[in-house]
């Protein structure tokens, strides 16, 4: 059973209750138990993470820089381990998701570089014996709340600039995939970042998110997840008077000139669309394609569409939604979709065969 990380060390839940966490390829077989915290447990992460704000914001920047290069440097022993538990919690083609703990690796040891330069600026004086010049400094404490998308990118992201501008953190993963942001813990811990400065609390968004939304303690909230939660979160910080950045989903669309290889347009968007099971805020969720070459990419596209790879993500080449919630939700489109007079050209349920025929 994992712990929540807070303050340096490894502690249980005061609710002695936890949440297990299962494989979408597989949902008979769990994968791992963690922490279901509830808001006095938010609450203790976000006071280490005020008691250790300062003392991080007076840490010299290069010192900074140090312990996130050494926290990338970890990730990157440990990639194949944690590319395993990324796909086994929340399903991701193995290609993915070593891609993905990768990028993560890779923030970390850009925002290594980039502490160093967080100084400030010297401006020029309309008056002698005056020097002038600014100072960037640290909002505080980050409440980070990660989506389940990309389980390891989107906290790092977050994570190490926060970090490489001298802030403490508290953080909230998604619980449908929570593993991969423990590892990052770990790896930070090791690293030797001081007790408090990075503090993860697993559990419900009703509780532990929303205390570290509201909470006097935090001064910055970060969210990335569904515009319904997102917009709720916004108004809360704000009204809190935090600082507040939310990315939600998009609805994005390929444009498909007459100009256009109908066959290079098609990979592109089945790329796009298909890529990380279409489970992604900037997926290519519609294409605008000039009449001359319509026909052509749309046969093009629904080849691509019936040549991918169907099964588990440790060797197939998309893997399954990450809940039965999320594929009834994509069922349910296809359903509308066909109500408004849509044609479907390729798929419209869920696959056959014995290695799909268990998971979502």
């Amino acid at each position: 059973i994992n712990q929540n990380y807070v303050n340096g060390k490894w502690v249980s839940s005061g609710t002695g209750n936890t949440f297990d966490v299962k494989d979408p390829a597989n949902p008979s077989d769990t994968i791992a138990s963690y922490q279901q915290s509830n808001t006095a447990d938010a609450t203790k992460a976000i006071d280490a993470a005020v008691a250790a704000k300062d003392g991080w914001a007076s840490t010299p920047g290069p010192e900074r820089g140090r312990t996130l290069r050494q926290t990338g440097t970890i990730l990157a022993e440990r990639k194949g381990e944690i590319t395993e538990l990324l796909i086994k919690e929340e399903g991701k083609a193995r290609p993915e998701a070593a891609g993905e703990v990768q990028r993560a690796i890779d923030i970390f040891h850009y925002f290594a570089g980039k502490a160093a330069d967080l100084g400030g600026t010297v401006k020029g004086s309309s008056s002698r014996g005056t020097t002038l010049y600014t100072r960037k400094e640290p909002v505080g404490v980050a409440a980070l709340i990660t989506p389940w998308n990309y389980p390891i990118a989107i906290p790092a992201w977050k994570l190490a600039p926060a970090l490489a501008a001298g802030n403490s953190v508290v953080i909230k993963p998604a619980s449908a995939a929570p593993g991969v942001v423990l590892a990052v813990a770990e790896a930070i811990d090791e690293a030797g970042l001081p007790d408090g400065v990075v503090n993860v609390v697993t559990g419900p968004g009703s509780s532990v998110g929303n205390e570290f939304i509201t909470n006097e303690g935090t001064d910055a909230v970060s969210f990335t997840g569904s515009g319904q939660v997102g917009e709720m979160v916004y108004d809360q910080a704000t009204d809190a008077g935090k600082r507040v950045q939310t990315e939600m989903g998009g609805k994005n669309p390929t444009l498909v000139a007459d100009s256009a290889d109908p066959a290079e347009a098609a990979e592109i968007v089945a790329t796009g669309g298909f890529g990380t099971t279409g489970q992604s805020c900037t997926a290519c969720s519609r294409a605008v394609v000039h009449e001359d070459v319509y026909d052509e990419f749309v046969d093009e596209l629904v080849d691509a569409a019936e040549s991918i790879d169907i099964g588990p993500g440790l060797n197939h080449e998309m893997g399954p939604q990450v809940s039965a919630d999320e594929l009834e939700s994509t069922l349910e489109y296809i359903d509308i979709a066909r109500n408004e007079g849509a044609t479907v050209a390729a798929g419209g349920g869920t696959p056959t065969g014995d290695v799909v025929e268990t998971g979502h």
